[in-house]
């Protein structure tokens, strides 16, 4: 594995640098090993008035957008630019052209050219979906006024009381009730989702999007509450089970669900295992 220095390297080129970046490397790691390295390397730079060219991966338009701020923001008189977007020659394929005029016998002359209308490019909606190992693992009760935090994704053994919130950089799971607040993708990953056990959420954001929510129903009294979060998944298990021995029915309030974002908005799902086993189908 690359050690982290080698992930962002400097190269003079004519009228200025190419910066070559890793292909694997996370493009947030990346971010902050280039900020740090121009920081410290500004002799390098000189006035900051040259051509900075970016190689060694192809980078999607989040990326490109990333790098761009950050050189505009640190040499703002930088001509950024992309290897991957300059045109590639196209292979030569004469041969192929002189065997189909020997065999149709057609002169290049007397062939039809077609002139088809330029359509615009389909618009495609962008995901940026935090692909990283980190994960944070809390258990327990998140009270009223706390705030639970994940530079990664976030898992919650427990549930989430009213006014208390989580927030995480990737996706949130919560193996128990949400009843607060959750923003997953709170850095601009629009492809994270959140996923709880008993879904009755304040409101929940994903990157920029975000969705309150209202009830009619009376909500659960904070110690019934309590005393539910208390037993936790495997004391619901049981508890069920009482109840069916009793003879009594077991009131269905728990509403498993995902969110996610799907055309420009935030929509709750019924979860389910082949949805959460083929991140596919979320998004």
């Amino acid at each position: 594995m690359a050690s982290k220095k080698e992930l962002v390297r400097f190269k003079g080129v004519g009228d200025g640098v190419k910066i070559n970046i890793d292909a694997k490397a996370d493009i947030y790691e990346i971010v902050y090993i280039l900020e740090n390295k121009i920081i410290e390397n500004k002799a390098f730079f000189g006035d900051g008035n040259c051509s900075v060219k970016f190689d060694g991966r192809d980078f999607s338009p989040g990326e490109k957008a990333r790098l761009t701020e950050l050189l505009k923001r640190l040499l703002p008189l930088s001509k950024v630019s992309f290897v991957s977007d300059e045109p590639k020659a196209a292979p030569s394929n004469d041969w192929i052209v002189e065997y189909k005029e020997k065999v149709s016998g057609e002169h290049p002359a007397e062939r039809v050219t077609e002139h088809k209308e330029d359509r615009p490019a389909a618009e495609k909606e962008f995901y940026s979906v935090f692909r990283s190992n980190r994960a944070r693992m809390y258990e327990g009760f998140v009270k009223t006024g706390m705030t639970i935090r994940s530079d990664g994704h976030l898992i919650l053994l427990g549930s989430v009381e009213e006014g208390a919130e989580l927030i995480a950089i990737g996706n949130i799971i919560v193996i128990g009730g949400l009843y607060g607040k959750a923003h997953a993708g709170c850095n601009g990953h629009n492809g994270s989702y959140i996923l709880a056990m008993d879904m009755h959420p304040e409101l929940i954001k994903i990157s920029d999007y975000r969705k309150e929510f209202i009830y009619e129903e009376t909500p659960p009294e904070p110690e019934q509450k309590k005393e539910e979060a208390k037993r936790g998944f495997f004391g619901k298990l049981k508890h069920a089970r009482e109840q069916e021995e009793t003879l009594e029915e077991p009131q269905e309030t728990e509403f498993s669900a995902v969110a996610l974002v799907k055309n420009n908005k935030i929509v709750v799902d019924n979860f389910t295992i082949q949805t959460f086993t083929n991140p596919k189908n979320m998004i």
